[in-house]
């Protein structure tokens, strides 16, 4: 009864597992580019309201028309670093080192290079002030990650 059972396991996850990797490919995006934003906390409502009424809805356009596969921002309510030494773990809650976070996924470094050229167009064309996260923050680490 046992070999039964294994074999009837085995054999689940044998048509299991390549059906979701198969739902994993249907992501068409390759590159995600991640930006992680160091700015004055006093700014961070501004920040967030320019997002919302300035950049967010460039960015929701550039979604709709495929341009980005998606897009969003988070604001960081806490941090912990965990260490673990000699197999014994601990952790220490800590200051975020960013306040500010936000992320884009496009099918492409080309496509992202381009989705980004037709956003800087759009916010120049609406918005002439140019109002950038600069504004706002003081520095910027960006990432970028091909799957």
């Amino acid at each position: 009864m046992k070999c039964i059972t294994l074999m009837s396991v085995i054999v689940l996850a044998l048509f299991t597992i390549p059906a979701y990797a198969g739902d994993n490919e249907k992501d068409d995006s390759s590159f995600v580019e991640h930006e992680y934003w160091q700015c004055d906390p006093e700014n961070i409502a501004a920040l967030q309201e320019a997002s919302e009424t300035i950049w967010g809805p460039i960015f929701d356009d550039l979604v709709e028309e495929g341009k980005f596969l998606g897009w969003g921002k988070l604001t960081p309510t806490g941090a912990v670093k965990k260490y673990v030494s000699e197999g014994e773990a601990t952790r220490e809650e800590i200051e975020p080192d960013h306040q500010w976070f936000a992320w884009f996924e496009s099918a492409s470094a080309e496509a992202n290079k381009a989705a980004w050229a037709e956003f800087d167009e759009r916010l120049r064309a609406l918005h002439p002030e140019d109002p950038r996260p600069w504004l706002y923050c003081d520095a910027l680490t960006n990432v970028t990650y091909e799957k």
